[in-house]
């Protein structure tokens, strides 16, 4: 098993115990949401995961019976609008839209992340997935 599959394992097994352990807190909560909800999308509007977040973003808005507004803060294939999640109030009002590129592969590629999904985000729902394949120059060890 290569480094990434484990890590993949490792993010599947954390996101199924963190959703069970979060879950519980929010059974006490009876007015929520309380006030519009921020799905932050760290991608250019427009784009396949723009297109999808606002789809779930209606969805979400039909649920809870309160407005979902998507925000796009697109660049550094999404690590500025995650960043910008991991800084904001952790209340349940501000969502991130993320994708493999910028959770898992981001932590994996890049020289000092700005943050860690692991420790700085608490899955809430996998709404879609999709294949990822890292590929190399054919030359390359």
């Amino acid at each position: 098993m290569t480094r990434f599959h484990r890590l993949l394992r490792r993010a599947a097994i954390t996101a199924t115990a963190v959703c069970l352990g979060a879950s519980l807190p929010l059974c006490a909560q009876t007015a929520f949401p309380s006030k519009t909800i921020r799905l932050i999308v760290p991608f250019a509007p427009g784009g396949p995961t723009d297109i999808f977040a606002r789809h779930y973003a209606n969805g979400l808005a039909k649920l809870f019976g309160q407005s979902v507004i998507v925000d796009n803060k697109a660049g550094a294939s999404g690590a500025i609008g995650s960043a910008e999640v991991k800084r904001s109030a952790p209340d349940g009002y501000t969502l991130l839209f993320g994708t493999a590129s910028n959770l898992a592969l981001y932590n994996l590629m890049a020289v000092a992340p700005q943050y860690d999904y692991l420790k700085d985000f608490s899955t809430v729902a996998v709404v879609g997935g999709s294949a990822v394949v890292i590929m190399a120059n054919k030359a390359a060890p």
